[in-house]
């Protein structure tokens, strides 16, 4: 006698998926982009920028094709309306199939994110890290961010103390809904610690909520930063790969090489 087949466990309420971006698109992403991604990509005169929009979109339809159960053509991306105005410009959202999951998604030159969420949406953000403008932080930061960044000596450390504001603060915005569209000064991250709940803008949709706010290193050369909903379980990390293996061409949930990556449901 048989017992019944194992089921699967649960996915986690919220992920974070990473990939390497080449310096120029790959022809099997190029396959899985819409006519309109087509003829937005042909607007890109430089083969990284290309890259990035075409790896990361063939990324995220993989990615959620696995999780969904469906062949990554049928899956489509669009916009959510905005909470503030209603208009066909708020965050990303799956438009096909139909699924509750919120989604996030960031690029930047060498390496892109998607933020998956069951749990009443999910923001991220990812920086190379390089010299930013110094002026940034006077017009972008709350005074709390200022000391924070002004205890550090110039140079690389207070290089990455700026984007570690300016991550945090980018993806607690996405997760709202509404992109940079407040006074950033009044939008407090507490970059002092790791992870911390936060207090998020209102919209005209919606009262303020609180956020749990996360940063983490991605390789040496990028910082990241995940908000998602304070009691909404751990944050998972995987790499994504396009090579064949278990999921979505997924290797490890982490890289035992790399001290920077943190461990599958450490936060």
């Amino acid at each position: 006698m048989t017992g019944p087949a194992p089921s699967r466990p649960p996915e986690p309420a919220t992920q974070l998926w990473w990939w390497v971006i080449p310096d120029a698109p790959d022809p099997a992403d190029l396959n899985l982009l819409t006519p309109v991604e087509q003829q937005r990509l042909r607007k890109y005169s430089a083969p990284r920028p290309a890259a990035q929009f075409a790896t990361s979109r063939a990324a995220v339809r993989r990615i959620l094709a696995a999780r969904l159960g469906v062949p990554p053509e049928s899956v489509t991306i669009g916009q959510a309306p905005c909470p503030d105005c209603a208009g066909q410009h708020g965050p990303p959202r799956i438009l096909q199939p139909r699924t509750p999951l919120h989604i996030s998604v960031s690029h930047t030159r060498g390496l892109g994110c998607l933020g998956v969420s069951m749990d009443g949406g999910v923001g991220v953000d990812v920086e190379l890290l390089r010299p930013v403008d110094p002026a940034v932080p006077a017009t972008a930061f709350s005074q709390a961010e200022l000391d924070y960044v002004n205890a550090l000596a110039p140079g690389i450390d207070r290089q990455t103390a700026v984007q570690r504001c300016w991550t945090r603060k980018e993806a607690l915005l996405k997760a709202v809904g509404i992109g940079i569209s407040r006074d950033l000064r009044r939008i407090e991250t507490k970059p002092g610690s790791d992870t911390a709940v936060v207090p998020g803008p209102g919209t005209t949709a919606r009262a303020p909520r609180s956020w749990l706010l996360s940063s983490l290193h991605l390789g040496p050369a990028h910082l990241a930063a995940v908000a998602r909903r304070p009691g909404s379980g751990p944050l998972t990390i995987h790499r994504y790969t396009a090579e064949p293996g278990p999921g979505p061409g997924r290797g490890p949930d982490t890289d035992e090489g790399d001290p920077h990556l943190t461990r599958a449901g450490a936060i």
